[in-house]
């Protein structure tokens, strides 16, 4: 009796590991939705938003740097893509807010002159 109750808790955890195990394609997945949706939303962040985001896309790069073994080398060329692409956006959103904030130094200072 206690051999079959020990494999039966033995087959219990070996089950809930391997439902647990790590899936690339469900990461890329969600990278990739995470990254679109930033692509769309990103011309209305403000700082504090960037923030979330960039506290977000660390959480997902940490995960991939801890599975990056469990990714095939198509699958780490798409996780570089996207990264890549989210910089991109970050970029040019800081490449806009710096000439907005140019604009309204302009503007602030003709109307003091005026």
């Amino acid at each position: 009796m206690k051999l079959l109750s020990k494999i039966i808790l033995l087959v219990g955890i070996i089950g809930l590991f391997s439902s647990c195990s790590f899936k690339a394609d469900t990461f890329l997945t969600k990278f990739n939705t995470f990254i679109e949706e930033v692509d769309s939303k990103s011309a209305d962040f403000d700082q504090p938003e960037w923030e979330k985001t960039e506290k977000k896309y660390t959480k997902f790069m940490d995960i991939y740097k801890r599975n990056e073994s469990k990714f095939t080398l198509e699958q780490k060329f798409e996780v570089t893509k996207l990264a890549g692409k989210y910089r991109a956006i970050q970029i040019k959103w800081g490449v806009q807010n710096l000439k907005d904030n140019v604009n309204d130094a302009i503007n602030k200072l003709y109307k003091k002159d005026e």
